[in-house]
């Protein structure tokens, strides 16, 4: 089976200008039209965007990275230049020679770590309707949440980048005391762990120092097999807007990842 040749722009292409805004728009509390500047994009998301494009569409690929972050594109174009530089066209070249680059694409399009000191954790609780096993994705990264009827719990995050069969990913467990409240849900976790492969089979787990993690949450107005998890570093970016999980709220569009009882 031949392996299709990379995107033109990752090799000689060329990142020119580019109409792609960015922006989005929603309906404000007053009834009034607004428009949300949407996130950039990190060096992951931009890569994965210009592998959707059609090959040799570069218009296409030149919005991807008009919509990058700069750091991410600094990345990206790093990771870019070594697979030219060294004729890369399968994985097996790019864990030898490239691996390094790949690996700082996938630290940066990471998301930022909310976690503060570990403290002391209150008893366990979580509400009998919600005590379950819910999973779900925003972007590239997947999200389990796992609360248990005796306020134990998990929240676990998944994240990948891949060019070619070459599959760098990320994974984090965070397991210890949930405390559900009406809006909020704290975990007071005693074991954090970070998983992560690059390219090759086999994988390095480091284990990290116990924290606290919060995050904002909603239920769904129509399905109770249904809630929504705010990405509170990425909500951060929009300061005095409402959380919520509808289409026309800028932390709804690009922040809430909703995730579904298994």
């Amino acid at each position: 089976m031949t392996t299709p040749p990379p995107p033109p722009p990752l090799f000689g292409g060329g990142f020119g200008g580019s109409s792609g805004t960015g922006s989005g728009s929603g309906t404000g509390s007053s009834g009034g039209t607004m428009t949300f500047e949407k996130p950039k994009t990190s060096c992951q998301e931009t890569l994965n965007c210009m592998f959707a494009c059609p090959e040799g569409d570069e218009p296409c690929q030149n919005t991807c990275y008009a919509n990058g972050s700069d750091d991410g594109n600094a990345k990206l174009l790093a990771f870019a230049q070594c697979a030219n530089d060294s004729g890369c066209t399968d994985a097996d070249c790019i864990v030898a020679m490239c691996s390094e680059s790949l690996l700082a694409c996938a630290d940066q399009s990471r998301p930022p770590d909310t976690a503060m000191p570990a403290q002391n954790a209150p008893p366990g609780s979580v509400p009998s309707d919600l005590a379950g096993r819910w999973s779900g994705a925003r972007g590239q990264v997947t999200t389990e949440l796992v609360l248990n009827a005796d306020g134990s719990g998990e929240w676990n995050t998944h994240d990948t980048v891949s060019y070619y069969a070459c599959t760098t990913s990320t994974a984090t467990l965070r397991s210890g005391t949930m405390v559900v409240a009406d809006k909020q849900i704290t975990l007071y976790a005693s074991n954090v762990t970070r998983t992560e492969r690059v390219c090759t089979p086999g994988a390095t787990q480091t284990a990290q120092p116990a924290a606290t993690f919060s995050m904002h949450w909603s239920r769904s107005p129509t399905d109770p097999n249904i809630i929504f998890l705010v990405d509170e570093a990425c909500a951060a970016q929009f300061p005095g807007q409402e959380n919520c999980e509808y289409a026309g709220c800028p932390i709804g569009m690009w922040c809430t990842s909703r995730l579904t009882r298994e």
